[in-house]
């Protein structure tokens, strides 16, 4: 094969025409466009970097701000309550002093009206004292004690207003009937207190008498708990429930009093 040096030359001058014409118009503006986009990215990683630092100084400033606002705050909420508990005292003591002395004066009255009250009230008492023991000896002094007492509670139930005999009622229908006296009752006060029992039930209930281990001072009606009774007690609550009124009666404001 024969190789012309004309040709070789032509063909390496071409060679080195065609790299400057590829490095003149085109690896230079892909390297100059390559160049400009590292430079932006370097400039966006500048920029982003400076922002990251401002909003750190942003956030270490906001940061501070609270920690002054929080120290401020629990200094104006001491001083609010060192202001509240201060007035607070003052108040209490103001109405301390203000209860003491509408006490004072309050026991003073009383005192006043309980002498004026002892003195009305003594001889009334004593003719109440007298007045119901009369009553109970005269309810007891024509029959035995037991018997006598069964006849009271059998008036008790048949005398009963219409709302106390619903309410009786009620009681009795709840389980067994049990009736407690201090003695043994004879067969006929039995009889009348199984009848007027029966007959306010309106039904047949259970029905029984005994006679308690504990003595009772009367004679008593029980059934699911409930209580019915006619005692010498029951006439002593009577009597302290008068002496009770007229002590109201006595300390209330509003009532005329006479020496």
């Amino acid at each position: 094969m024969l190789f012309d040096p004309f040709t070789i030359i032509a063909q390496i001058i071409n060679f080195l025409v065609l790299v400057w014409l590829l490095r003149r118009f085109l690896y230079r503006p892909v390297l100059d466009a390559i160049q400009a986009r590292e430079d932006r990215i370097a400039s966006g990683l500048r920029d982003a970097a400076r922002e990251k630092a401002e909003a750190a100084s942003e956030r270490d400033e906001l940061v501070r701000r609270n920690a002054a606002f929080d120290r401020e705050r629990d200094v104006r909420m001491k001083q609010v309550q060192a202001d509240v508990e201060r007035q607070r005292s003052t108040w209490m003591d103001a109405a301390r002093k203000e209860h003491e002395a509408q006490r004072e004066q309050l026991r003073t009255a009383l005192d006043r009206e309980r002498d004026e009250v002892d003195r009305a009230i003594d001889g009334q008492l004593r003719e109440g004292v007298f007045a119901l023991a009369g009553k109970t000896l005269h309810d007891l002094a024509d029959a035995t004690l037991a018997d006598r007492m069964a006849d009271k509670l059998v008036e008790r139930l048949v005398g009963s207003t219409n709302e106390e005999r619903a309410w009786l009622r009620e009681m009795l229908m709840k389980g067994p009937v049990i009736v407690r006296s201090a003695f043994e009752l004879d067969e006929d006060h039995r009889k009348s207190l199984s009848h007027a029992i029966k007959d306010l039930a309106g039904a047949t209930i259970d029905l029984h008498f005994e006679v308690p281990a504990t003595r009772i001072d009367g004679i008593e009606l029980v059934s699911d708990g409930l209580k019915v009774s006619w005692t010498i007690s029951g006439y002593l609550r009577d009597m302290e429930e008068q002496v009770r009124s007229l002590l109201r009666k006595g300390t209330d404001p509003g009532t005329d009093r006479h020496d």
